[in-house]
């Protein structure tokens, strides 16, 4: 049943390609919650609610166009990434914060499409000798993103797109609300866990079949429709 749902909701993206009426409305009105959920998470900015709206309306047609069923992922995962990230990077040029260089542990920035927005995962470690550094950039595609959910809890993946956008500590305390401790709670497990893949599997763009336990955060829930296997 889920897989008659997921072609059928494929056949309404490539509709969209052709910029058929009817099926984005469709598609605006079956992702429209989703938007309005990621944009109520974040109060403290300039922008007006009306704005980021917006920006996560841009960030949804942006999934449409470039969501490929090759990426080996639900359309509802790809969309919720593209539409967060769409929101982040208005809610940071309003804010006029500056692109702050991170000396911490961390960088994360991922492939998605083919337009300007896209970016590519570089994970490297401030410090030598750390196994960050033979990450395979060839393995560096959509499929880490699948990993990340099925390894990581929903919060240690907010704070790895917030870091992959240029935020500091104090910066994600102010869009997440929480404090610094807990932030860098999450980075260090984020860390630890995505180095085991590494170690384990020579990548981190494939769980090996082994699914881990995950953290249950009491600061965040999806909708139900984001990520669902």
């Amino acid at each position: 049943m889920a897989e008659n749902i997921q072609t059928s909701e494929n056949e309404l993206i490539k509709r969209c390609r052709y910029r058929e009426e009817e099926a984005l409305d469709s598609m605006l009105r079956r992702y429209l919650p989703m938007v309005r959920h990621i944009v109520s998470r974040y109060h403290y900015t300039t922008l007006e609610r009306e704005d980021l709206l917006q920006e996560g309306l841009i960030g949804l047609y942006v999934a449409l166009m470039q969501y490929d069923e090759t990426y080996g992922i639900k359309f509802s995962s790809f969309a919720y990434i593209c539409i967060l990230r769409k929101v982040l990077n208005a809610i940071k040029q309003s804010s006029k914060a500056g692109n702050k260089t991170l000396n911490e542990a961390l960088s994360l920035n991922y492939q998605i499409g083919y337009d300007e927005n896209r970016a590519l995962i570089d994970l490297i470690e401030a410090e030598s000798g750390d196994p960050w550094d033979r990450l395979d950039r060839k393995n560096s595609d959509i499929s880490f993103y699948k990993v990340l959910k099925e390894q990581c809890s929903l919060l240690e993946f907010a704070v790895s797109v917030l870091l992959t956008e240029g935020y500091s500590t104090s910066e994600i305390e102010n869009v997440l609300g929480i404090e610094a401790k807990v932030i860098d709670n999450a980075r260090t497990r984020l860390k630890r866990k995505l180095s085991r893949l590494l170690l384990e599997n020579g990548s981190v763009c494939q769980a090996g079949g082994k699914k881990r336990r995950k953290r249950e955060d009491l600061y965040y829930q999806l909708p139900c429709s984001v990520g669902q296997k």
